[in-house]
């Protein structure tokens, strides 16, 4: 399961507002807390003070905390690459390396004798693999930049393409998405969101996250700004919720219960939620179909058509679909079908569609994907599973 985390800017706030809200966040299931470290121009004493406290407050919440530092840091305060004691009488967990060493000290922190967690900026491609040695590498995390201005973040495919390197090497990986809260900050003056991928930066802070997650290789997920409101906060634990399956009733049925099994044979590990636009003349079974059944999978065929939920003409095995008309001759991406009578050895399988494909009487057209969410369409991969629900 991947690690959620948020952002504080302890300089910025009092002390209660920062309490409040750390108590808030880890109440919503949030494990790690990241800060900026470098960015708060104060000296060594002051900084001890400052973030000593802050680490005291997150571990007594059972969170961790990773500051971000770089070489400029470590000269101002004291530290080296081989001297990592002002962190560790701090009680940092993790240091993210804005910027790393110029040389082979990366190997020497991540080898540090306190047990600090090592991150390295994630564009550091070229840099870390000079001068940090193979065998280290799975001891690596890398962590992607957010962006204050707005047009300069990642594209979604220079964000995967670094993912794929860091995942081929062994290494963890984390990234920012942004809460859309009216004011909420960073570290510096700049209030147009904080998220690692620019088509990010006006979404909802769910839907960021079920994209983040659909496009896979990512441990980590923190908020970039701050404060995220209640409300996402909620929705991203009712999120975590459903794709783990906590929220899933236990089928009493056995022959229901062994076909949910041999499902998640079929999909991912992990399910991602697909909002969805029901018309209103489908029928009852075929709204039982779409909204009920929480282990939609796709068999991994890679047909470029659509995406096939198979099990459901098991799990609805010998109901009627009765064919109903479409005005359309063309079934259109994005569109959800249920096939028919017309087709009985495959009747109640849904599909969603991904090309254009013909209207062949065959499939009861019952819906759409949520406008807003047909992107999603293009992170869904083979075995993917999913489930559905009203927008």
């Amino acid at each position: 399961m991947v690690k959620l985390g948020v952002s504080v800017y302890p300089e910025q706030e009092s002390a209660e507002e920062l309490a409040s809200y750390l108590e808030r966040v880890a109440a919503a299931g949030f494990k790690k807390v990241f800060t900026s470290m470098f960015s708060v121009d104060e000296g060594a004493d002051a900084l001890v003070e400052r973030f000593g406290s802050l680490a005291e407050r997150v571990h007594a919440l059972g969170m961790e905390l990773s500051v971000d530092v770089n070489p400029m840091l470590f000269d101002r305060i004291g530290a080296a690459a081989d001297n990592l004691e002002i962190f560790h009488r701090m009680g940092i967990d993790v240091l993210r390396m804005d910027m790393p060493f110029f040389d082979e000290r990366n190997a020497a922190l991540i080898e540090n004798p306190y047990g600090i967690g090592i991150e390295f900026n994630a564009m550091m491609e070229d840099l870390l693999c000079r001068f940090i040695p193979a065998e280290l590498m799975p001891k690596v995390a890398v962590c992607h930049n957010f962006y204050p201005q707005r047009f300069t973040a990642e594209s979604v495919e220079a964000y995967c393409q670094m993912n794929t390197f860091w995942k081929a090497r062994g290494a963890r990986v984390g990234m920012f998405i942004s809460s859309r809260s009216e004011g909420a900050r960073g570290p510096w003056p700049v209030r147009e969101g904080l998220p690692t991928v620019e088509d990010h930066r006006d979404m909802p802070l769910e839907l960021q996250l079920r994209h983040a997650l659909l496009l896979g290789d990512v441990d980590e997920i923190l908020i970039g700004n701050e404060p995220a409101t209640d409300e996402e906060l909620v929705a991203v634990g009712a999120l975590m919720r459903k794709l783990a399956g906590e929220d899933e009733p236990k089928a009493s049925d056995g022959a229901a219960s062994q076909f949910d099994g041999i499902a998640a044979l079929f999909g991912a590990g992990e399910r991602t939620l697909l909002h969805v636009d029901l018309d209103d003349d489908i029928s009852p079974i075929e709204r039982s179909i779409a909204l009920d059944y929480r282990r939609h999978s796709d068999g991994g065929d890679g047909t470029a058509y659509m995406l096939r939920s198979r099990m459901t003409r098991m799990s609805y095995r010998g109901q009627a679909i009765e064919p109903r008309a479409w005005a359309e001759p063309m079934f259109h991406r994005g569109d959800i079908v249920v096939v028919n009578d017309n087709l009985a050895h495959y009747r109640a399988e849904l599909q969603i569609v991904l090309k254009d494909m013909p209207n062949d009487g065959q499939r009861n057209h019952i819906g759409r994907i949520a406008p807003e969410e047909l992107f999603l369409l293009d992170a869904l991969g083979p075995r993917v599973t999913f489930l559905l629900e009203e927008a």
